[in-house]
């Protein structure tokens, strides 16, 4: 996915501006009902197979019936989704994640933000 990306732009403090910065703009624009260019927005946003949807699917519906009220929920967390998916470990403390813990959960938190979208 686009971890770790950043833009040619640079914010006034001189740092690059990060891709998934970005796509959490834009996410929070469409979680407040902005008009957005999808084909815009669909060239830096990570893709989900069905199976990956549908996985989510299930915990949402396991989190909250219905499923469509869980990701609109004022105290959603992404953790909750994320513990079934890759276990208890889940809730360690950084410092103790391996490297690839880390990369495992970013990787899935960038898929609950968009399946959160929809």
């Amino acid at each position: 996915l686009m971890q770790g990306r950043s833009l040619a732009m640079k914010q006034d403090s001189g740092k690059a501006i990060q891709v998934n910065t970005v796509i959490g703009h834009l996410s929070e624009a469409l979680m407040q009902g902005r008009s957005l260019d999808m084909s815009r927005f669909a060239e830096l946003a990570p893709s989900l197979t069905k199976a990956q949807w549908d996985r989510l699917d299930i915990i949402a519906a396991q989190l909250s019936p219905p499923p469509s009220d869980v990701c609109l929920d004022k105290d959603f967390k992404q953790k909750d989704f994320l513990r079934p998916i890759l276990g208890d470990k889940v809730d360690q403390d950084f410092a103790t994640k391996t490297e690839s813990d880390r990369q495992d959960e970013a990787v899935w938190y960038e898929r609950i933000r968009l399946f959160r979208l929809c």
